[in-house]
């Protein structure tokens, strides 16, 4: 079916060859609108002055013939089509008017007459295939041009290769990637691409990749130029199959990332310097709070007073307490965590070398847990003080010689809902009764309470006839921030 009603000029100079005509046309089911034109002068003025779907022309017209009709109108209107309505029947006139030019030709007959309507749409069907088929290679024609453009352009290297190892196709900028004048030059000089590599068993682990999953991004090589120096790249590519599985090739893009490289070795380079600065900074830290510690210990020795050697004690357990941050941090691999196992093994160990100590068993009971330096500090020294008060106070003279052995625990985990858990117990005579931790007069007390409002906790104490229990719960570092 013909979607709109269509113009057609009928040119021929029998009135009733043209009478027969436009009753075939009537009959036909389609809405042809009819213009006709019995001479040459008729046919030309009108085919100027107004617009025409189809022009249905006699081969035989008196002065004029169907071949100068189609001259003219593919001078006048090109592009409009034109059919032949022919009464010899010859097959010659029909070979010259294709040739020319015409869609179609019809013998006038009634028969094929009868017929003109069929004939009329299978020529607008050929037209609109015909049409459709010069947008479809206009739309290839330019798709084409658009990959060609973007192969060509491209700053990342295109390719095609065989499962062999050649190459069968690559853009320039492979090719420049690569050190090479051209992508000819390199399709005929590289006949495998595994000897590119450096690592020379590096191409067949990409190909491994490739028959596990469809494709392989972000796959970093280190490659052989022409002039044999050597470049970093990152491959993206896939492997094309046939239906049936088989291999075609691999085709893909590579980039040169020399660059991204170099700065990579440059900050690795950059974070080892700093790393090492920064360990000798924990280092000389370390080793200025042990000078001081030992000037303490000195002052501490030329006291005569018990009481006042105490407190130095006490004074070098903190300082101590802090230097084994700094100890622990020029040690260890990372440096920026602290294994508090270790630390409060030490801070334990380092408080029964103290003479007042010595009769005192510290047990330390911590699971794998490490805290950034900034959680370190204040949870160590609150450790410390918890372990100073427990042993100076929990185990007045003679409790040590009791038939339970005086002693000291330390716990320390992650819970559950991510909170740290941290309890100093003690087996001793237990708290004054009515003693506040907030609100004491011990040093030692009020500063682990404000370390454990540090940590963003609360430090609570419970004391029976069988000791005390201080405990404290904190959230991990990022929590204590963002509640802050």
């Amino acid at each position: 079916m013909i979607d709109k009603s269509l113009c057609i000029l009928l040119v021929d100079d029998n009135p009733f060859d043209r009478e027969l005509v436009c009753d075939s046309l009537k009959q036909g089911g389609e809405a042809f609108h009819v213009v006709q034109a019995a001479t040459r002068a008729e046919f030309e003025r009108v085919l100027q002055e107004a617009h025409f779907d189809l022009v249905l022309s006699d081969f035989n017209i008196l002065g004029f013939d169907g071949l100068q009709v189609l001259e003219f109108v593919h001078t006048a209107k090109p592009g409009l089509p034109v059919i032949i309505v022919t009464g010899t029947g010859s097959e010659e006139v029909a070979v010259v008017a294709l040739k020319r030019g015409a869609q179609d030709y019809v013998i006038k007959t009634p028969s094929h007459i009868r017929r003109l309507p069929e004939t009329i749409r299978a020529v607008f069907e050929k037209l609109r295939l015909l049409t459709e088929h010069a947008r479809d290679e206009r739309d290839l024609a330019a798709a084409e041009a658009k990959y060609r453009s973007i192969f060509e352009n491209s700053v990342e290297g295109i390719y095609q290769s065989s499962p062999q190892g050649r190459y069968l196709t690559a853009n320039p900028a492979l090719a420049r990637i690569l050190g090479y004048a051209s992508p000819q030059e390199l399709m005929e000089q590289v006949q495998d691409t595994a000897d590119l590599y450096v690592e020379p068993d590096r191409r067949q682990t990409f190909h491994a990749a490739l028959e596990q999953q469809p494709t392989i991004a972000d796959f970093v090589s280190q490659v052989y130029r022409r002039d044999g120096r050597r470049a970093w790249i990152s491959e993206n590519a896939r492997a094309v199959r046939d239906e049936a599985g088989a291999l075609l090739y691999y085709e893909g893009s590579v980039l040169d990332v020399n660059e991204r490289k170099q700065a990579e070795q440059l900050l690795r380079e950059s974070l080892t310097e700093k790393e090492a600065m920064l360990r000798e900074i924990h280092h000389r830290v370390k080793n200025n709070l042990a000078v001081v510690s030992s000037l303490l210990d000195m002052q501490a020795r030329r006291s005569q007073d018990k009481v006042v050697r105490d407190e130095f004690q006490i004074s070098q357990q903190r300082i101590l307490a802090m230097a084994q941050i700094h100890e622990q941090l020029y040690r260890s691999k990372n440096l920026a965590q602290i294994d508090m196992r270790e630390y409060l093994t030490f801070l334990g160990r380092s408080m029964l070398s103290f003479d007042m100590l010595s009769q005192v068993e510290i047990q330390i009971q911590v699971d794998d847990v490490t805290l950034e330096i900034e959680q370190a500090i204040p949870c160590g020294l609150m450790v410390n003080e918890l372990l100073s008060n427990a042993v100076k106070y929990a185990f007045p003279t003679g409790q040590s010689a009791r038939e339970t052995a005086a002693r000291v625990t330390v716990v320390m985990r992650q819970q559950d809902d991510g909170l740290y858990y941290l309890a100093v117990s003690d087996n001793g005579v237990g708290l004054p009764p009515g003693l506040d931790v907030a609100t004491t007069k011990s040093l030692g007390l009020r500063l682990a309470n404000r370390l454990a409002g540090q940590l963003g906790g609360e430090l609570q104490a419970s004391s029976s006839p069988q000791g005390t229990r201080f405990e404290a719960r904190f959230p991990p570092l990022a929590a204590a921030h963002k509640n802050a």
